[in-house]
């Protein structure tokens, strides 16, 4: 089966208010367009696929600034068993890296019953997650903490190596790495 990634804000879905998820959480995590959610698809889970997920994600055209990462990777199978569709939309995908946007898919079709099923899977995750010492997490690729360091060292790499453009970049963004475009900000 198939995996696929999206990014979230685990100090959200950390916090409960009452026992139930933080409307937090969803609206910072799960603001929906035309009823769907963006992911991106791993086609293994290694260290490579989540630095092109990072990759695809801190060079999309909204993005201003980069910052840590929390990146969710779920099971196809998850959406099969929930009835939710995914489907392949490469051209949602607004990567600056135009040969990324091929791995993004939508999530569509959703409606409060569908988005509150993917909710309560994300704060099941983050909190099983939560519960893990520092070694433990460091073996679950379920979730994966990126640095703001090492965001900012896989788009320095892909500027220097041509992967990526650095004047496609959102203004701000690119003021980061004109500054001194051979070494990490």
């Amino acid at each position: 089966m198939r995996l696929f990634a999206r990014k979230i804000l685990m100090a959200k879905w950390a916090k409960d208010i009452d026992g139930e998820i933080s409307a937090d959480a969803i609206t910072s995590c799960l603001r929906t367009f035309k009823n769907s959610l963006s992911f991106w698809e791993i086609e293994e889970l290694n260290e490579e696929a989540i630095k092109r997920c990072v990759l695809a994600m801190a060079t999309s055209e909204n993005v201003e600034n980069l910052s840590s990462m929390n990146i969710l990777t779920i099971d196809e199978s998850f959406f099969i068993e929930n009835d939710l569709v995914i489907e392949h939309a490469p051209e949602q995908g607004k990567s600056h890296i135009p040969s990324l946007n091929k791995y993004h898919f939508d999530l569509i079709n959703l409606n409060y019953s569908r988005l509150k099923i993917f909710a309560d899977f994300i704060k099941k995750r983050v909190d099983y997650f939560s519960s893990l010492n520092k070694e433990e997490k460091l073996k679950i690729f379920e979730i994966r903490i990126i640095i703001e360091s090492k965001v900012v060292a896989i788009v320095q790499d892909a500027i220097n190596d041509g992967t990526l453009d650095a004047s496609l970049l959102n203004e701000k963004l690119r003021a980061r790495f004109n500054s001194n475009p051979q070494s990490i900000p």
